[in-house]
Formats: structure tokens, sequence, C-alpha cells
């Protein structure tokens, strides 16, 4: 609404509208005046680049050299009042005033600018008398991906009929410490049984981070949108999980965003480029950075056709790295590599009773990284090979199975009734002199065991315990921690 004065005792309200023709180019922005509607008058375009041309005529005026010393970017055009700008131009101007500054933030929001001009991720035009936004959703929608199943392990969940509603992230459903105490009972019996080191699985280290960022609760919000004068939305936004994959010669590193109900993959792949001289650490190069790629791997899943953004430039994501440095597993170098330090990765998965442990070596292998531990000193190692011999015989002894018989119900036919009949199984490997205990045949043990109530755990854990020398079980519980400890801490 415009108040036009026509004298100092005169003057009327009218609707004054301003119209502008918009392109959004995939190399420029190009906005040209159309016209002015004054009411029902129109006021065309031709009437003021005639007024301009009169004007410097008259005048001896070169209004399109002053125009052009006053705009600090882009280009306006006086013969048809348009304005063009280029978007690299956009991209120098930002570095430009960046000059000397090497804020890795500030160079990683020019990168994305750079990103989003390339690929057309955004576009503005103008339909009647709208201004439109559109977001090239097609090239980052992740449409089969969620976080891995696990994960929600850590949050409420109620049945409802034959569906799992998935409820909050619930912190008490999750103590670390006591996680790293299962997970040092269950090194103990692998060594026993397979030699091998302590293995950190996917699993472990992806719940440890989970937990550790309180379920990615604080990087997600709802935000209220106007979409008309009398109606609001509400979307979501933010980051759901950051989780890794462990594969034999590389990690992935894999971020899930949810950006108004569409979820969005971002998956940065980085190879290991380890020393073969430096066997406690794992270095890893970051090599490409996908966003918008399902990975998912059910065999029923077909591929969409639609392309996803691949991003080979890295320069610039590598400098954030390079910022972050010391990270709670690892750290980033000045060239932004990952180093996965085993006395790191030591530290992190220790429940405080391990301090006698050192970590001779680090390596990658499928779902898994693996630490190579030994004892600190000649005599404690002498102390965890004799505990280690002393459980596998323990394994094969007749008495265990007697003894197991009065500690675990099989009546129902769950659980416990699996977990006797695991150790069977080992007895029956071990008994026979061609036989080889499996990794897979621990696994399901150590597995069953997991399941078994928090008492029963206890009581199984004793059961073993009572038949390994009374010295040498206590001398093993005064340096690495009490065997029978489950991750309950009873």
């Amino acid at each position: 609404m415009a108040e036009i004065n026509i004298d100092d005792s005169m003057s009327y309200q009218t609707v004054l509208e301003v119209h502008m023709l918009f392109d959004d180019d995939p190399d420029y922005y190009y906005l040209e005046f159309d016209k002015i509607q004054m009411g029902n008058l129109p006021l065309p375009k031709s009437i003021f680049t005639t007024i301009i041309g009169v004007a410097e005529n008259q005048a001896d005026l070169d209004i399109q050299s002053e125009v052009d010393s006053n705009v600090p970017m882009g280009d306006f055009d006086l013969d048809n009042l348009s304005y063009t700008i280029q978007k690299d131009d956009i991209l120098t101007e930002i570095a430009a005033s960046n000059e000397g500054n090497d804020d890795a933030g500030f160079m990683l929001m020019q990168e994305l600018l750079s990103i989003i001009f390339d690929n057309q991720l955004i576009q503005f035009e103008i339909q009647d008398t709208e201004f439109i936004f559109k977001a090239g959703v097609s090239q980052f929608r992740s449409d089969a991906t969620d976080i891995p199943a696990y994960l929600y392990d850590l949050h409420d969940q109620e049945v409802v009929g034959t569906e799992t509603i998935i409820g909050e992230y619930n912190a008490d459903l999750f103590d670390p410490e006591a996680y790293l105490t299962d997970v040092f009972t269950t090194y103990i019996f692998n060594s026993s049984l397979l030699g091998g080191g302590f293995e950190i699985e996917e699993e472990i280290f992806n719940k440890l981070i989970y937990s550790g960022a309180g379920g990615f609760a604080d990087t997600r919000d709802v935000q209220s949108i106007q979409i008309s004068a009398t109606e609001t939305k509400e979307i979501e936004l933010g980051l759901k999980a950051i989780w890794f994959e462990f594969e034999d010669e590389d990690i992935k590193v894999k971020a899930l965003f949810r950006i108004a109900g569409i979820d969005s993959l971002l998956e940065i792949v980085a190879e290991e480029v380890s020393l073969e001289s430096n066997v406690t650490e794992l270095k890893f190069e970051f090599t490409t950075i996908t966003f918008g790629n399902d990975s998912n791997e059910d065999e029923n899943y077909v591929e969409p056709a639609t392309e996803y953004l691949e991003i080979l430039d890295l320069s610039v994501f590598k400098q954030v790295f390079a910022d972050l440095g010391d990270v709670e597993f690892g750290e980033f170098n000045s060239d932004g590599d990952l180093i996965i330090s085993a006395a790191r990765l030591s530290a992190l998965m220790q429940d405080g009773s391990t301090d006698a442990v050192e970590v001779t070596g680090i390596s990658l292998q499928e779902n898994a990284i693996v630490l190579e531990i030994e004892a600190a000193d000649p005599e404690l190692q002498e102390t965890l090979e004799a505990f280690q011999t002393a459980l596998q015989d323990v394994i094969e002894s007749e008495e265990l199975v007697d003894n197991l018989e009065e500690v675990l119900d099989f009546e129902d036919g769950g659980v416990e009734e699996d977990v006797y009949n695991s150790v069977v199984a080992l007895q029956e490997e071990l008994a026979d002199p061609e036989g080889e205990v499996t990794p897979e045949q621990v696994e399901d043990l150590m597995e069953n065991f997991e399941e078994l109530d928090p008492e029963t755990q206890t009581e199984f854990l004793e059961t073993i315990g009572d038949l390994i020398p009374e010295d040498l079980y206590g001398e093993f519980g005064d340096i690495f921690g009490n065997f029978d400890q489950t991750g309950d801490g009873e």
C-alpha cells in the first residue's frame, strides 16, 4: 500500500506493485525490472528507460559508468534495467573477504556453497506472485537408509500387536563401563580357546559413540514453519546419528541427517595408509564423500537410477578434520588424516581394571578393530597366560558340565539351556584330537551368556572360577579384576 500526495491538501492511498523477472541459471542469477503497477495504472519499463535516456542526453551524463563504479559485484544494465551476478563471483567475493583467514568453518561454508551452485541443489524462481525456493531433493535423498538396528537397543521400545514402537533414547539402558567389562570377559574366553587379540567390534564401538553423544538428541530440532497466514508446519532438522563401518582395508564414516521429512546419508570413505613399521597406529586417508547414496544391502532392494552427489576434492574437508585435532579414539593430523591409536583405544575400552595390560599392536578386519595386548611386565604376563591355560582346562573338564547342571535351568528350554549346549559343544571339539574350536562357537557361547539375567551370569562365571586354582584365581583378580564380575557390576 502506498500513499500518493497530489498537493498539500490532497492525498490518496493505492496498491503499488513492483514486478520483476527472475532467472536462476546454472551459472548466474538474473533479475530484471518489468513494470510498476500503481492501482489500475501500469507503468511499463519503457517509461523509465526513456526517462533515463533523456536525462543522459540533456545533462551529458554517463549514468551507466556511475552505476558500474558503485555496484561492488555483478552487472547492472541500464538499457533493460537488469542485474546479473555470476555465481562464481559470489564465491570469489567470499574468498576475498576472508583473505588471510584460514578459519576452517568459513572455508567449509564456501566449499558447500560451491557444491550447491555446481549441482544446482538450490534454485529460485518466480511463479505468479510467489518467490519459489526449490531444493534438488532427489540428489541427496536416501530412501532405504536407517541407523544400525542395534543402536535402537538404547531406546525405549514398546510392542503393540506385532509391531515394535521405538521410543526416545534412554541413557539408563546402556552402561558403558559395564559393557566394557563384558567385552574383557569375552576377550579372556577368546584368547584362552582361540588365541588372538582383543576385538573392538563395530557394534561396541558405535554404541559407545551413540551413548557418549546422548543418542544425538541435541543435534536435532523441530522447527515451526509458517506456510500460510493461519497455518504452520513442524519439520524435523538435524543429525540422527554417526556410526563407523570397518572393512579389511578402509573404514566408512556415516552420518544420517533428517531434513524436513527427508533422510539423507553422508558417507565418507577413508582408505588405510598405515606404515607397516608402525604396528600401534592405523592411519586413514579420506578419499571420497557421497551424499544421498542408498547403501542398502537387502538383496531385494533395487538401487534408484537417480544420481547422488560424489565429492572427490576433499581439500577443504580435510582442513576441517585437521582443525578437529584430538578425538576420544584417535586424532586428525595436520593433513586431515585420521589416526586411530592403539593406546587411545585401549584407554577408551578399559574399565579401570586393565592398567596392567599394554597394547602391542593394532589391525583392521571386517567389522572390527583388533588390539594385540599383553601384560605390562613378564610376571603379570605369566599370570595372564597361566589363567588362560587354567580356563581352557576348566572348559574341557566334565566337572564343569556337572556343576552347570546345578546352576542352569533346562525346564523351559530357553537361553540357559543354550549356554549349557554351547559349553558341551566346546568340550566335544576340544576332546577331539582332530577337532578345532571356531570363533563362531565361542561367539555363540558369549551371545547366549549375554542373554542371561545378571544373577545367572554371575553364577555361571563363579562356577567356572571355583574350578580354577584358588591362588591363581585370586592373583588374577588382584591384577586384572574379578573374573566373575558381570556387566551388572555384581
